[in-house]
């Protein structure tokens, strides 16, 4: 029996190249010519020297990856041709059944949020689940030539990296400037002072007192419809807060 015979029967009686003493390639067995059939991964795994889990791994398989596989082996392994070498893959993680793929959805068009805050549903239904918000003014992936005049109650987006849909209506295609501010000023505080505060909170620690009618500097710019209880500052050169109530929100144009 020739050197080549004597490897068939050797794969074809489940013997390994290590237990011949016959020269490997990176610890796994050489390969000859051989029928092999197409299956597929459903998960990554590791393609081992071996049919057992204490071998050692040749690679990392990730989901979907076709396999030239030879057959089936013990202990519920299969025997796979990969780059010319003979590795063993579990076969929990092996599949017959060619994965389907689903054609990529590509942004035709961009749109603008005008609500405060734009629901994103996993359906085109007000009952759908959430898939998270949409702030004004953000600007949202259409996936269709969607217009003014659509009918759509619903238009389908690019969310997160996943198909989503938020109501029409509150989607233009004009991007509004929303006007913002990063200056205020101290009123309505009579003839007391207001506290600066450590964190946004009655009990925080208090860094010190602001007079009426001293300007603030926020830490981040603000809308005019913003509804929030503390206004983040800049006191001293660092981060602070003030009750948001007793502080007016300054823009360029007004005095």
């Amino acid at each position: 029996m020739n050197r080549q015979s004597f490897l068939i029967y050797a794969l074809a009686t489940g013997l390994t190249a290590s237990t011949l003493s016959l020269p490997t390639t990176a610890n796994a067995e050489t390969a000859v010519a051989f029928e092999t059939k197409v299956m597929y991964t459903n998960h990554g795994v590791y393609a081992r020297t071996a049919p057992n889990t204490t071998s050692s791994i040749v690679t990392t398989l990730a989901k979907n990856t076709e396999l030239q596989v030879i057959d089936g082996s013990k202990k519920s392994w299969y025997r796979v041709l990969l780059d010319g070498e003979i590795v063993y893959v579990y076969g929990q993680y092996v599949t017959s059944e060619k994965p389907t793929t689903t054609p990529a959805l590509k942004v035709v068009k961009k749109g603008y949020v005008s609500k405060a805050k734009l629901s994103v549903r996993a359906s085109a239904s007000a009952k759908g689940k959430k898939r998270g918000t949409l702030k004004e003014g953000a600007t949202v992936q259409l996936t269709q030539n969607y217009t003014a005049a659509s009918k759509d109650t619903f238009f389908q987006v690019l969310y997160k990296g996943k198909v989503g849909y938020v109501e029409a209506k509150h989607i233009t295609f004009t991007k509004k400037e929303v006007a913002t501010t990063k200056t205020g000023v101290v009123r309505n505080i009579g003839t007391v002072t207001l506290k600066v505060r450590q964190e946004p909170s009655v009990t925080s620690t208090i860094l010190g007192t602001l007079q009426k009618g001293e300007k603030v500097k926020f830490a981040t710019a603000y809308k005019k419809d913003t509804a929030v209880e503390w206004y983040k500052i800049i006191y001293k050169g660092k981060p602070a807060y003030v009750s948001a109530q007793y502080v007016t929100l300054v823009f360029p144009n007004e005095k």
